[in-house]
C-alpha cells in the first residue's frame, strides 16, 4: 500500500490474469491508541502512508485502467471515528476523516443505506419461501424503498446498490435452502368477510 510501484505492479498482475479489473476495494489500515502527544512521529507517518496515501497510491493505480474499461467501481472503506473521535484514538481519527465520504445532504457518512437492505433482506425471505410470484409484491415494495432514498436525496446509488445487494444476500443466506417449497393460499369465510389461509403443501414424497 505505501508504495506506488507495488499498487502498479498489482493492477498490472490483475489485469494480466483477468483481463480486466471490475472493482478496487480499498479497506487496508491499522490503528494507534494513544494521546496525540504520545504518538512518536514515525508511527504517525506510518498511520498516513498506509491509511490515507496508500488509498491515493492504489486509486491512482486503478483509474487509468477504469477509464479504459469504460466501468469499474471504487470502493473506500473509511470509519465512523473520522467523523466522531473516539478518545485516544485522534491520530487514527485524522487519516480516517481524510478518506470519508459524506452523504449528499453532507450529513455523516456514506455508507450502505440500511433502508434498502431491510427492505430487500425481507423480500428476499419472501420471495425464497413462497416464490417469485407471491414475492413480486415485495419486491416492488423493496424497490420502491430503495429508489426513495435516492428521490429524497438521502444516499449516492452506490450506497443503495450496496444495501440493496447486502440486504438480498442476508435474506438469502437466512433462508438457505429451505425456501421454494409450495405454499397454497385458501381464501376462508369468518364472521363479517374473508380471511386467507396459507398452507405449506410438502412435495418431497
Amino acid at each position: 500500500m505505501t508504495s506506488e510501484d507495488d499498487m502498479t505492479g498489482l493492477v498490472r498482475l490483475t489485469l494480466d490474469r483477468f483481463e480486466r479489473l471490475d472493482v478496487l476495494i480499498c479497506n487496508a489500515g491499522f490503528g494507534v491508541a494513544g494521546a496525540i502527544d504520545q504518538v512518536p512521529p514515525e508511527q504517525m507517518q506510518k498511520l498516513v502512508d498506509i491509511n490515507y496515501t496508500g488509498t491515493y497510491h492504489a486509486i491512482r493505480a486503478a483509474l487509468p485502467l477504469f477509464r479504459r474499461q469504460h466501468a469499474g467501481h471504487l470502493v473506500i472503506v473509511s470509519s465512523i471515528v473520522g467523523k466522531r473521535g473516539v478518545p485516544y484514538m485522534g491520530a487514527y481519527s485524522a487519516t480516517k476523516f481524510a478518506v470519508r465520504r459524506d452523504r449528499p445532504t453532507g450529513v455523516c457518512c456514506s455508507f450502505p443505506s440500511g433502508h434498502a437492505a431491510a427492505a430487500w433482506a425481507a423480500a428476499s425471505v419472501i420471495e425464497r419461501h413462497l416464490g417469485y410470484r407471491m414475492g413480486l409484491p415485495t419486491i416492488v415494495i423493496a424497490s420502491y424503498v430503495a429508489t426513495s432514498r435516492l428521490h429524497e436525496n438521502v444516499h449516492f446509488l452506490s450506497d443503495v446498490l450496496m444495501g440493496s445487494a447486502v440486504g438480498v444476500a442476508s435474506g438469502w443466506t437466512v433462508v438457505g435452502r429451505h425456501g421454494r417449497a409450495s405454499y397454497a393460499f385458501t381464501p376462508v369465510p369468518v364472521r363479517g368477510g374473508l380471511a386467507m389461509q396459507i398452507s405449506r403443501v410438502d412435495n418431497r414424497n
